[in-house]
């Protein structure tokens, strides 16, 4: 069975608007991926005044981030880890199982794949997400990438270098 991923925030919204999916069917669907300890969950109402039935909706995120702090007190703080987080935003409530539906049927298994090449990430500095978006005129999901990840340092000498003289 899948791992329950706690929810860190509910924001509420309007009664136009639904949250198409759950924390349960979020767990269920994303609770068994190679970082699903690490992950949170929040329903977030940003956005949610632009969220229209002729407007292209955004679903969810689920985004990396991690930037290591520059001092001590701020590490003992708590600041400076590696954080793995599902963002759900609200739709018009007239679009919501059919956004439900799309995003189960061809989002969900995307997102997994994405989540599966990007596990190793966890601990790289910088920031990483896919966003997945609902086009109600061909009820479609697209996914938008965003990425400012430090390019990682080899542990291993510049082969390009060679031996010295």
């Amino acid at each position: 069975m899948a791992t329950m991923i706690p929810t860190s925030n509910k924001s509420k919204i309007s009664c136009k608007h639904s949250y198409p999916l759950g924390a349960k069917t979020i767990s269920e669907t994303l609770g068994d991926l190679p970082q699903s300890s690490n992950f949170t969950i929040s329903f977030s109402s940003y956005d949610s005044h632009n969220a229209s039935i002729s407007a292209t909706i955004r679903v969810m995120n689920i985004e990396y981030s991690f930037h290591r702090p520059k001092s001590e007190s701020m590490m003992r703080l708590g600041f400076g880890t590696p954080k793995w987080k599902i963002t759900v935003y609200p739709v018009p409530r007239q679009l919501k199982h059919r956004v439900k539906e799309v995003t189960l049927a061809t989002g969900i298994p995307l997102l997994r794949e994405w989540c599966i090449a990007h596990a190793d990430i966890t601990g790289d500095e910088g920031c990483e997400r896919i966003s997945a978006i609902f086009h109600p005129t061909t009820e479609e999901i697209r996914f938008e990438h965003f990425s400012n990840m430090n390019p990682k340092v080899s542990k291993r000498k510049n082969a390009q270098s060679g031996p010295r003289d």
